[in-house]
């Protein structure tokens, strides 16, 4: 539907990092906070939904969380690439945590992993638990450099998206 596609546009903005390359007041993190997040939690409201959204995304958003992609190409030296960066993988965390509170367990255990391990094998839960878990252990060792708001609300993120993961496995 129209959401679905105005989403993807959404996605595809934020996703763009030739889009804004400040620090502060980044339009590709007001797009995904302020317009696309709300928009995936109205669309994940579905079974169809949820099951279009992880078909869609799951692949880009893990690869986008995961630290050993997402700092690559990254200098120490770096203190605005690192902040962006972190900044961008908030914003994917938040639509991680979105998609695993929206999706009940059932669906998630019975139709998205085995549509997602159609191509490859593909466990939604256990791969995002085990890419997070990496991520908290072995934060960027120059995040000490940068706004510490930053590297706290990307750790938030990351810690709730973690708990809803862990949840969904729960019933």
């Amino acid at each position: 539907g129209r959401g679905a596609q105005s989403f993807d546009i959404l996605f595809k903005l934020f996703l763009d990092e030739t889009l804004d390359d400040r620090e502060e007041g980044n339009i590709r993190f007001a797009i995904m906070e302020k317009l696309a997040l709300p928009l995936l939690w109205q669309l994940t409201g579905t079974t169809e939904g949820c099951v279009a959204a992880w078909e869609a995304h799951w692949g880009t958003l893990l690869a986008r969380a995961d630290k050993n992609s997402a700092y690559r190409g990254i200098s120490i030296a770096d203190q605005s690439g690192l902040s962006r960066k972190m900044q961008e993988m908030a914003c994917v965390y938040g639509a991680v945590e979105i998609l695993f509170i929206r999706t009940p367990p059932e669906l998630l255990r019975d139709k998205i992993t085995k549509s997602l391990s159609a191509v490859s094998p593909v466990n939604p839960t256990r791969d995002f638990i085990v890419m997070a878990k990496g991520a908290i252990e072995a934060p960027p060792s120059s995040m000490d450099k940068i706004d510490p708001r930053v590297p706290r609300r990307c750790f938030l993120r990351m810690y709730a998206a973690l708990s809803a993961a862990i949840s969904v496995t729960q019933s």
